[in-house]
């Protein structure tokens, strides 16, 4: 389980937590939590569902409220996906560093052989 960030913002439409599974997504506020599946291939999908239990719940303001939730709520898992695959490509990037490479370079348009060792 991950707990996702909270901005103010979302924090003063009184969401006092998100959480995040791998098979879904939970919004919490003082009194009551709702949770939705997570769709990976759908995050419309997921967050349609969690708006509507939201509504439904009743604990989470009037639609235009869940609503800005809702949006804001989408910001944060993309941001938190994004930093999440920057960090996996920083990651690969800093193991894969060829050592002891020896080889040898021909250019094509000089005819030349050069040598390449560290």
């Amino acid at each position: 389980m991950v707990d996702l960030p909270i901005t103010d913002e979302i924090r003063a439409l009184g969401v006092s937590k998100i959480t995040l599974t791998t098979d879904q997504l939970t919004v919490y506020n003082s009194s009551e939590s709702v949770q939705s599946r997570l769709y990976n291939s759908s995050l419309e999908r997921t967050l349609t569902e969690l708006q509507d239990k939201m509504i439904f719940s009743g604990h989470f303001g009037d639609q235009i409220t869940v609503e800005k939730i809702i949006i804001l709520l989408s910001n944060i898992y993309v941001d938190d996906q994004e930093r999440q695959s920057r960090s996996r490509t920083n990651s690969t990037s800093e193991t894969f560093r060829p050592t002891n490479y020896t080889g040898s370079y021909t250019s094509a348009t000089h005819n030349e052989s050069t040598s390449i060792a560290n």
